[in-house]
């Protein structure tokens, strides 16, 4: 069995000043570059969120109140700001992140009629990223 690291959206929408920042979460970048540097991983993944512009979980694409909740295909949806959008300087990983060209990413969220909170699927769990098959 191989020992592997798996990065889950260290992308700049998600850290300060970014349209769904999670408080202080660049924090973990060095401790993240000393492990992407560790000599015991053999695998290294990422993933990053990576949404149409008109991702159907934004608020602004349904005319709803950020962080209201709403329907999605027959399920509860929080409508989340904008982030991450495909192109845009938030989709992108922190610059201080030192990914090398052993880390393999998987994009997540490119379907504009599902969410996806997982590195695997998208939440309802039709849809690989390729992250599960790639991994075994």
């Amino acid at each position: 069995m191989k020992k592997a690291l798996i990065l889950v959206d260290i992308q700049n929408d998600f850290c300060t000043g970014g349209a769904l920042a999670v408080k202080d979460g660049e924090k973990i970048i060095p401790l993240v570059n000393k492990m992407i540097k560790h000599k015991g991983y053999e695998v290294i993944v990422a993933t990053q969120d990576f949404h149409p512009a008109d991702h159907k979980s934004f608020a602004s694409v349904n005319e709803k109140d950020v962080y209201s909740v709403g329907e999605l295909n027959g399920s509860p949806q929080v409508m989340w700001p904008d982030h991450c959008v495909q192109g845009s300087a938030g989709a992108k990983f922190h610059p201080d992140l030192n990914l090398t060209k052993k880390v393999k990413v998987f994009v997540k969220g490119t379907n504009k009629e599902v969410d996806s909170y997982s590195g695997f699927f998208d939440n309802d769990k039709n849809s690989s990223t390729g992250m599960g098959e790639w991994l075994k």
